[in-house]
């Protein structure tokens, strides 16, 4: 089962840390960021489970408009982070599990463009 999950730099999700339960109600004003948080989870598929012939993590930005649509812009970091928490029991006594994602792009500073000789 998933007991927490946290995200930085995702849409509005500046560091936000999720402890799960058994059953989970979403609540919040608007624009407060549920419906990120939801796109958070169906991101986490996509990136997991692509459809055949694609990448998972392309996959998962692609369909979302790209890195920059889902890096969240109120600052000039560069990286998304994920990470989940939770325990099992499937083969025996319960053990816990951690499982964590860095997405960083790397500027390319090695070519430089040149002025145009007329």
């Amino acid at each position: 089962m998933h007991t927490t999950i946290r995200v930085k730099n995702f849409k509005s999700l500046k560091d936000v840390t999720l402890e799960l339960g058994q059953l989970n109600v979403l609540v919040g004003a608007n624009m407060a960021g549920k419906s990120n948080v939801m796109d958070l989870f169906k991101f986490i598929y996509d990136m997991t489970f692509p459809p055949p012939g694609s990448m998972g993590l392309a996959n998962a930005f692609f369909s979302r408009g790209g890195f920059s649509e889902v890096l969240w812009k109120g600052g000039d970091e560069r990286v998304i982070e994920l990470s989940l928490s939770g325990t099992t029991s499937e083969h025996g006594p319960e053990w816990p599990w951690d499982y964590e994602v860095v997405i960083q792009v790397m500027l390319d500073t090695t070519t430089s463009a040149s002025p145009a000789n007329n």
